[in-house]
């Protein structure tokens, strides 16, 4: 995300059960021409992972260690199977 020298605005509500926070920028650089924002979703998604402390790839890592050995493909058209974890 190429925001880090815009100006913004963060507004932090906590008067109801739904905590959250707003923040509120401007799409256009210094140099007058519109930011790109086509990998925002995941910039975003990285930086808050990072405020988190979630370390996605020990997740992942995890997750493949509980996975099963065999997956098997249910399409009918598809007939084949991995036997290893790394193939996933």
């Amino acid at each position: 995300m190429s925001y880090c020298k815009q100006p913004y605005l963060v507004s932090y509500h906590t008067r109801t059960a739904n905590i959250h926070v707003h923040v509120v920028n401007t799409l256009v650089g210094r140099d007058g021409k519109k930011i790109n924002r086509d990998f925002e979703p995941i910039g975003a998604l990285k930086q808050l992972n990072k405020v988190l402390g979630i370390d996605q790839k020990h997740n992942v890592r995890v997750d493949l260690e509980k996975a099963p050995l065999t997956v098997t493909l249910l399409s009918p058209n598809l007939k084949s199977s991995w036997r290893t974890r790394a193939m996933y």
